[in-house]
């Protein structure tokens, strides 16, 4: 009761401003400053009478509601810590100056949609009980929602964010839309916390992304999304992340950890080729940091090359087509094998030769390296029969190898 009564005496005590002394001076032209006020009725620019001017738009935008004749406001707006207890309504305007909303509690819907904010646009620590709608907004300077809190839709489709855009820290406590939106100068949404689905489908982002530290308690759908710059998802928490693995595989910066949650994520939404192409840039990456002994690079160059890493079965195929090769290449150059001379058997290669061919030869390799020898009439001579048998094991390895990293990648 005592808390309850505080917070009553809190808020009486402040200034009641009302909206309709801030559409006159909006309308006039004048300076807008308020710190730490309630305004009581609706902020709705749309009943005022201020110039205008014409923008070219899409029929798709037309039907979306934005409009070709937005009303320009000279007017600073600098309202601070305050609360806004209508509907605020700055559909299909021009901000020529910066607008500040810092620390400013929307009672109800707020309304940009087709707004264009010249200067700063800040909305650092607002908070949207209701719906917020920037759809089709541009923010033309630096963007600032900084540990804002959407307690509704956060509504950004198609939003162009000209500057950097700053959402450390927000709070998006239903669905959040950010598709097709573009992020010219990047953005920052470290320790955001999505609490419901977080659409980018389609969302660009020019510059350097950050991800880090932020919570998708929903699923986050970024397919189509466009990564230019460098994107960092470090101790990223996310459970469903609809992402290609193309889409940010030559922006992704590294971070074990987070690469590693994205091969769970893709395995988790059936994207498994995906999951395998992200665990072998991992391993690339890790591959190439400092301070590995000189024993772990072998065997990771090792793990490289022979089955990429337990995702490229083709990887293990080529070495053993190489291996078949080389030997076959040395017991034709070292004259390794000789004619069984009890052996009246006549084959297609050998014929009447003594010595064997070259293909007769890889013919050998290739039945040592399968596990199909003796051949019926060449065998190995004196202490040759070491390198066969060392072709004969190095060929059970790399078949117990294939199938492994076979099944790795088609058994799910």
């Amino acid at each position: 009761m005592i808390v309850g009564l505080s917070e009553g005496a809190s808020s009486n005590s402040r200034e009641v401003v009302q909206a309709s002394d801030i559409l006159a001076k909006i309308e006039r032209g004048e300076p807008v400053k308020y710190d730490g006020v309630i305004i009581e009725g609706d902020l709705n620019l749309s009943e005022l009478d201020l110039p205008t001017e014409h923008v070219d738009r899409t029929e798709y935008e037309k039907s979306l509601g934005l409009a070709e004749e937005l009303k320009l406001v000279r007017s600073s707006i600098n309202i601070t810590n305050s609360e806004i207890r209508g509907i605020v309504n700055f559909e299909n305007v021009i901000f020529m100056k910066s607008t500040i909303f810092w620390g400013d509690k929307f009672g109800v819907d707020a309304h940009f949609l087709g707004a264009k904010f010249g200067g700063v646009a800040h909305f650092g620590y607002a908070q949207f009980v209701g719906d917020a709608h920037f759809l089709g907004a541009e923010f033309g300077g630096v963007a600032y929602f900084l540990n804002a809190e959407f307690g509704g839709v956060a509504n950004f489709l198609g939003a162009e964010f000209g500057d950097i855009a700053y959402f450390l820290g927000a709070e998006f406590g239903d669905i959040a839309y950010f598709g097709g939106a573009q992020f010219v100068g990047g953005a920052q949404f470290l320790d955001a916390e999505f609490g419901g689905v977080a659409f980018f489908l389609g969302a660009e982002f020019g510059d350097i992304t950050y991800f880090g530290g932020a919570q998708f308690i929903g699923a986050a759908y970024f397919l189509d999304a466009n990564f230019v710059g460098a994107t960092n998802f470090e101790y990223t928490d996310f459970e469903r992340m609809y992402v290609r693995w193309g889409q940010i595989e030559d922006v992704l910066v590294y971070n074990g950890e987070a690469y590693l949650t994205l091969v769970k994520n893709f395995k988790n939404i059936g994207y498994f080729e995906d999951a395998d192409d992200c665990y072998y840039q991992y391993r690339r990456e890790k591959q190439a940091m400092r301070g590995w002994s000189e024993r772990a690079k072998y065997l990771d160059t090792l793990a490289l090359f022979s089955c990429g890493y337990g995702v490229r079965p083709l990887n293990t195929l080529k070495v053993s087509v190489i291996l078949i090769l080389i030997f076959g290449g040395i017991f034709k150059i070292f004259n390794v094998l000789q004619v069984s001379p009890s052996h009246q058997i006549i084959t297609f290669f050998l014929q009447d030769q003594e010595k064997p061919s070259l293909i007769e030869s890889l013919y050998f390799s290739m039945l040592v390296f399968l596990h199909a020898w003796p051949h019926p009439k060449l065998r190995p001579s004196g202490r040759w029969k070491y390198l066969v048998l060392l072709e004969d094991i190095l060929g059970w390895l790399l078949l117990a190898l294939f199938l492994v990293t076979l099944g790795n990648v088609m058994i799910r």
